[in-house]
């Protein structure tokens, strides 16, 4: 299976207009070849490397190493999806697949406010209650949105979209196919793994309101009460932002490059 995402400019998935809005390949620089200049800025110097399953992609340390746009790729107060392929490195993490003490997410793609990021991709603990006295903590793949009012305790719960399945260490130096879909319309968030055929879907309540679009697109870090924070210690490849919905059907259509 070639891993690339082959993804035409626009298509109409869901009867909604499906138009790319930012791609980075990685190939040879962190320039966007959609044509829209979204180009991208290292951060404390990322390296570039070859993988066989892609023409390019970005190594990053997941402490300081970064890459960020100066403008918004993507209007967040309407739909739009995130599709990047990401790998963690055992190599970069502390022990297997764990969080440092005060962490609660890794984070590859975001899109910056000047206080929170807008949407963050990547990894997230889940925390469930199985009872008044048992909460059972495991991470899953996580595509989050933010409400407008940004604050940590604002009245409205941030809205998160993950997998059903526990992730474990045999995740580490694999790729993964991640896509993050925002539904303005019908109010939902969900994310989308066909690598490993899972999915997550959570619709947001009534008084949710989307944070709107101010900064640049992240790889590799979010954003949350204005530090950078969920650093990625691995590796990202092609990344690709649209405006619109894009359906079920066509994340596995990409996956399996029909």
């Amino acid at each position: 299976m070639n891993l690339n995402l082959k993804i035409k400019d626009k298509i109409n998935p869901s009867n909604q207009s499906l138009t790319l809005k930012g791609d980075w390949n990685f190939e040879n620089d962190f320039l966007d070849s959609s044509g829209l200049g979204n180009d991208l800025s290292p951060n404390n110097s990322p390296c570039l490397i070859k993988d066989s399953n892609f023409s390019g992609a970005v190594k990053l340390d997941g402490r300081t190493q970064s890459l960020e746009g100066k403008n918004p790729a993507v209007n967040t107060e309407g739909s739009y999806t995130v599709a990047a392929w990401v790998r963690l490195d055992s190599s970069l993490m502390r022990e297997g697949l764990s969080l440092e003490t005060g962490e609660y997410a890794l984070t590859a793609i975001s899109q910056d406010t000047p206080t929170h990021s807008n949407f963050y991709l990547g990894l997230r603990q889940v925390d469930e209650k199985r009872s008044e006295s048992i909460v059972i903590s495991s991470l899953r793949w996580n595509f989050t949105v933010a409400p407008i009012d940004g604050t940590q305790t604002g009245p409205v719960e941030w809205q998160h979209a993950y997998t059903k399945s526990p992730l474990d260490d045999s995740i580490l130096d694999k790729w993964f196919l991640l896509v993050g879909v925002c539904d303005a319309a019908a109010r939902t968030a969900s994310i989308y793994v066909p690598t490993i055929n899972e999915e997550g879907i959570i619709h947001w309540p009534a008084n949710f309101i989307q944070l709107p679009a101010k900064g640049g697109i992240q790889v590799g870090k979010g954003r949350w009460l204005t530090k950078a924070v969920d650093h990625w210690p691995g590796s990202i490849g092609p990344v690709k932002i649209f405006s619109g919905v894009m359906s079920k059907e066509e994340v596995y259509k990409i996956y399996n490059n029909l």
